[in-house]
Parts: C-alpha cells; sequence; structure tokens
C-alpha cells in the first residue's frame, strides 16, 4: 500500500501534519494538526484493539506512548507504528487528537456503552477506498478552519454573554384575506403538545412560522417560546448538538443558544465553525458504528482465511481442506487481495458446503440491513423440514426482524443464483432451480448502481460450498468454491455440515 493514501486523518481527511523539528518531542507542546493518535491491533489482553497517546509524526511513523492517557510531552518512552501496512511492523490508522475528542463526545452522547477503539477501527479496517484517501479533501472548510482546534471553543458561559440583549420582534402586520379556509387542528392540541411538536423545527423555520398566521405568530414570539425549545436545540441531530452538553443542567438555554447562533452566523470564533464542520464530516461514521455487531458464530459456518488470494485459494479454518473460487459476485475487483494492500478492506469469510437437491418444505431466509436509504443483504440461512435436518446453514448477520423467505420447491435442482450488488454490497438475490421458473427476488434488483451478476452451478458431480465476505454490517463479496484439484470430499480435507 501507498503511504500517502493513509496520510492523512480517517475522520476528518485532512492531511496529517508531518513533524519536521529534529528536536526532543517532549521539548514544547505541538499544534492541533500535529498532535495525533493511532489505532492498531493488539494481541494483549484485554483488549484487541486500542488507541495511543497523544503523539507525533516522523518519517510516516507515529510516534506516541502506548498509554491513552499519556502525550509525548510526559515520557521519552514512546512506541512506533507506520502508517502504512509493512510486514512485520506495527502499523495504525492516523487520526487527529481533537477529532478523536469529538468521536467519543458524538458516540458516548447516543451509545455510551460502545468500545470507541474498537468500533472504530473495524469500521475502518472494513471500507474500502482504493487509491484515495478515506474522504475527500476538497470539502467547504475554509483555509483558517483547517488550522484552528475544534476542541477550543467558547465555554457555555462564554457563549451566554455573547446573547444579545436588546433582541426586538420584527415591526411587520400580517393581512390575511377573508373568506379563506383555516386549518384549526393544530388549535385544538394543548400547548405542551404543540411546542412537542414544533421543537423538531429548527429556529430558523420557527421564525418563519410567524408568517403564516396570527396564532402561529403569537405563539412563534421570543418571549412565548419555552425553556424546552431552546434546550431541544442542543439534543443529538439539531442544529446545536455539535457542543455535546449535558441537558439535565440548569442553563439559561435561550441566551446559551442565541449567543452560539451569533458566534455561527458571524464566524466571530473560527473554531466553532471548524468544530461545526468537523462534526458533521463524523456523523456518517458514528451512524454507521452504532450498528456495530460481532461476525457470528454458528455451528454451520466454516470461517476460511485467503491462502493465495492472487488465485482465488482459501484455507478452511481448524482443517487441511484449500479451496479455490470458481465465480465470485463483488462490487470491487480487488476484494479478495490482502488487508491495507488495494486501500484497507478486511473481510471477516465464512462458507458452508451447498445441497444440490432441497426437500419439499426447505426456505432460504434472506436478512437485510439498512444503512442510509440502502438496503443490503447481511446474511443468509438455509432451512430444511425437520426430517431432513441436513444441509441447514447460516452465513452472516441473522436478523429475524428484517429477514424475508424464499421458498425452494420439493426436490428442486439447484443450478445457480442471480444476483444484484452495487459497490457497496450484496442488494439482492434470487435462486435458479433446473427445469423450473426462477424464484422470485428478494432485496433491490434494480436501481442506480445496481448491477446483476449469474453464478451457475456445474450440473457434474463435485461438492460445492458457497463462500461469503463481510464487512461489520453486510455482505460485500459471494463466492462459489469447490476444493482444490486433487483432494477428496472422502477425507477429513472437506467440511461437512
Amino acid at each position: 500500500m501507498d503511504s500517502h493514501l493513509n496520510g492523512h486523518c480517517v475522520i476528518c481527511g485532512l492531511y496529517l501534519h508531518h513533524d519536521l523539528d529534529e528536536s526532543d518531542p517532549q521539548a514544547y507542546r505541538r499544534p492541533w494538526y500535529a498532535e495525533v493518535r493511532g489505532l492498531y491491533a493488539s494481541h494483549v489482553p484485554p483488549s484487541y484493539v486500542s488507541i495511543t497517546g497523544i503523539g507525533i509524526i516522523r518519517d510516516q511513523q507515529i510516534l506516541a506512548p502506548t498509554d491513552q492517557n499519556l502525550s509525548y510531552t510526559d515520557t521519552a518512552d514512546l512506541g512506533q507504528w507506520t502508517l502504512h501496512h509493512v510486514p512485520r511492523q506495527r502499523w495504525a490508522f492516523g487520526l487527529h487528537n481533537s477529532c478523536w475528542k469529538l468521536l467519543c463526545l458524538r458516540l458516548q452522547a447516543s451509545t455510551p456503552a460502545v468500545d470507541v477503539a474498537q468500533a472504530t477501527f473495524h469500521h475502518f479496517q472494513s471500507i474500502s477506498y482504493v487509491g484515495r484517501p478515506r474522504f475527500l479533501i476538497a470539502h467547504s472548510m475554509p483555509l483558517l478552519t483547517q488550522r484552528t482546534d475544534p476542541c477550543v471553543i467558547p465555554t457555555p458561559e462564554q457563549l451566554e454573554s455573547f446573547s444579545e440583549d436588546n433582541l426586538t420582534e420584527p415591526d411587520w402586520k400580517l393581512v390575511i384575506q377573508p373568506g379563506l379556509p383555516q386549518n384549526r387542528l393544530f388549535r385544538r392540541l394543548n400547548l405542551e403538545l404543540r411546542w412537542e411538536i414544533l421543537s423538531y423545527i429548527p429556529c430558523g423555520q420557527l421564525l418563519q412560522l410567524r408568517f403564516v398566521n396570527r396564532e402561529l405568530a403569537r405563539l412563534a414570539k421570543f418571549s412565548s417560546v419555552p425553556a424546552k425549545y431552546w434546550r431541544s436545540r442542543f439534543c443529538l441531530h439539531q442544529e446545536a448538538d455539535n457542543l455535546f452538553l449535558n441537558l439535565n443542567a440548569k442553563r439559561d438555554w435561550r441566551r446559551l443558544f442565541l449567543g452560539y447562533r451569533r458566534c455561527i452566523k458571524g464566524w466571530e470564533i473560527m473554531a466553532m465553525g471548524c468544530r461545526v464542520t468537523t462534526r458533521n464530516l463524523l456523523e456518517p461514521i458514528a451512524t454507521l458504528m452504532e450498528l456495530q455487531r460481532p461476525v457470528p458464530t454458528h455451528p454451520g459456518d466454516h470461517p476460511v482465511g485467503p491462502l493465495d488470494p492472487q488465485k482465488g485459494h482459501f484455507r478452511i479454518v481448524g482443517s487441511r481442506a484449500v479451496v479455490e473460487v470458481v465465480d465470485f459476485v463483488s462490487g470491487r475487483l480487488s476484494e479478495l487481495r490482502s488487508p491495507l494492500r488495494q486501500g484497507c478492506r478486511a473481510l471477516s469469510f465464512r462458507m458452508h458446503d451447498l445441497a444440490r437437491t432441497y426437500h419439499g418444505g426447505a426456505r432460504l431466509g434472506v436478512s437485510f440491513v439498512e444503512i442510509g436509504s440502502k438496503t443490503f443483504v447481511s446474511g443468509m440461512r438455509l432451512v430444511q423440514p425437520e426430517k431432513y435436518p441436513f444441509g441447514n446453514f447460516q452465513l452472516g448477520f441473522h436478523n429475524p426482524v428484517t429477514e424475508r423467505w424464499i421458498m425452494i420447491q420439493r426436490f428442486a435442482y439447484l443450478q445457480g443464483f442471480c444476483f444484484a450488488y452495487s459497490d457497496e454490497g450484496l442488494r439482492g438475490l434470487q435462486v435458479l432451480p433446473a427445469g423450473r421458473p426462477a424464484t422470485y427476488w428478494v432485496g433491490d434488483a434494480e436501481g442506480p448502481g445496481i448491477s446483476h451478476r449469474r453464478i451457475g452451478i456445474s450440473s457434474a458431480p463435485s461438492w460445492y460450498a458457497l463462500n461469503v465476505g463481510l464487512d461489520q454490517y453486510k455482505i460485500v463479496w459471494i463466492g462459489l468454491c469447490k476444493l482444490k484439484s486433487g483432494q477428496s470430499t472422502s477425507s477429513e480435507n472437506a467440511p461437512t455440515a
């Protein structure tokens, strides 16, 4: 992997500043954009993934203390982690210390129990960014804010002092044409319920409500807005959520929000603008990380690992069996290559042998996960009738809430599958029985960026298996495998259900 691919902060996308001073790192404190941390994998208990202390970068290496509570100015015992994958050397994802603080605050606000380091590492390890940084740098962050620490902002008390004391209501008169029907449904609600509804409206839109009719004009006056509404502006996913305040504290929420709004609109404090931009950049990351789940373990699953990725060979964990890929479906053709070699996508592979015929009542369950506006296949499982328990399997993440079933006809001979996929992962599938109509599609078969790929199974008697590559949420690679030439299904090499 080229070093420049990992030379940017994985959260904000800005360049990780290299320390060019050859003096002792403990000599003085560096600016915020030169203070970095490293996310790295460690096989030392109790944590598999760890975060370094605050460090600096020299010669494409992070120099930082192992203890996350220490800084490079606190100790001379600094570990070394490369910013790119080098055999037999420790590597780490580099990120700004300030960006790490904001990500921790964001995740702890929604999921306090989440292991932020663990979730962050697996998230970036399972996302592909072939040939480019994790984020495009050309976002709308002004040059000055690129050099302004987003964690150094005014205190709530200082923001309250920025509020204007002489706020006046605009002088206007509303003219309503006589005879026009008026909707009185909103008026029938009690005042508390009306403000509960209005709490989902940003402050700017609330001010515009005053131009609808006289009733809303009276309701939306600054003097009539309750403190509950001003406090809701600091809730998660509202316009001032980047402060991550304790909402149970007693404050003048109206003055606090108006002072915050004045700083943001006037850009009087550049750090506030930088904080807002960084907060918006990390929101998609935090949303995905809240979907984190462990790789499932199931009696029918056979973990496999790439043995020779270039040739498509896999070795079954706990066995001497080696399988080779006959055909596969993926949005990116580099999925089989080693992690961090073509853009840091480390997949977890699971495999199970595939029955050729199915008895009456067999069902294929397909689970889905929603990420934003898109739906992806997260797992598959085959359920045979109770009198035929052999052949059941589960691959991927089972979700009974989103699971949809494909009924397989009695004694159907499996001819193959047809998959719908996009760059991000598997979107839908259908089963192709021999000599019979194809089953109906489950999932998204059509849409922008969706392509179809058919994988057929040879009619010659042979052992086949279905192999899936999983990231932390869904199936992103699926292939049909068979035993490598020279191996027999009768030996201990081949797995069985």
